[in-house]
């Protein structure tokens, strides 16, 4: 069992606009409320395998975590993975042409590792519930981004 949550939101841009400059890693940073710092981690294009540290104010405490990107495809798929001892965070964004824009479609879970599901899901649950506002706020930060680009 794994906590879960899903966000959909809606873009006037095209799936490739979104999608490059949801994945613009090397100037999140600078341009996302929710995050102070971002390293990429390693060298070349950002894609599969890329790493990247992330630093966020999170319920008033400074959280680092390291991510990978697991799935990249161009205007289509972003996914990152993070795992420590105790438990695995993936977030899927899925970039969807629709007429006139597209929507963005985010997964957020978080599973407990090593046989602690049946104890862990209803921490896990409230978890995912706590990524909420941390998705939305990302999401609506891409917009004004995308607005401020035109």
């Amino acid at each position: 069992m794994a906590g879960q949550t899903t966000l959909k939101v809606e873009f006037s841009d095209s799936p490739e606009q979104v999608f490059d400059a949801f994945t613009n890693l090397r100037e999140h940073g600078e341009r996302y409320s929710g995050i102070l710092s971002l390293c990429v981690l390693t060298d070349g294009p950002i894609g599969r395998g890329t790493r990247f540290r992330e630093t966020r104010k999170v319920m008033g405490t400074k959280s680092e975590i390291e991510f990978v990107v697991s799935e990249f495809r161009r205007a289509s798929l972003y996914e990152i993975v993070s795992e420590n001892s105790l438990l695995t965070y993936k977030t899927t964004y899925t970039f969807v042409g629709r007429s006139g824009g597209t929507e963005v479609i985010s997964e957020f879970t978080v599973a407990a590792r090593r046989g602690w599901d049946a104890v862990a899901t209803p921490i896990l649950q409230a978890v995912a519930w706590l990524m909420r506002p941390i998705l939305f706020q990302d999401l609506a930060d891409l917009k004004q981004i995308m607005a401020n680009q035109v």
